[in-house]
């Protein structure tokens, strides 16, 4: 990216949810039908069961990031959804 270039903003969906062999995909698919550009994605087993799984993505304006928040967290296998914004000191969107 050169100076020239308007800065990004990545964001980042804090995801739990249902332990299950498709549940990483259900809750990405969202995101790849919305085009966004993945930065980061990882997975947890949560201590008191399910999963916690992080999705850092870039580009997406405050609309299209409260969007697919929506859109994630009215999957089934979806128990809660945060969203931060990283470029403006962590704040949330």
């Amino acid at each position: 990216m050169s100076d020239a270039d308007p800065v990004r903003p990545r964001r980042t969906f804090l995801v739990t949810a249902a332990d299950a062999p498709d549940t990483l995909l259900r809750v990405l698919n969202p995101f790849v039908v919305a085009g966004a550009a993945f930065a980061a994605v990882s997975l947890e087993r949560a201590p008191r069961g399910g999963v916690e799984i992080r999705i850092e993505v870039e580009g997406l304006d405050a609309d299209r990031a409260a969007s697919l928040r929506e859109r994630i967290a009215g999957l089934v296998c979806v128990r809660s959804v945060g969203v931060l914004q990283l470029n403006a000191g962590r704040q949330a969107a």
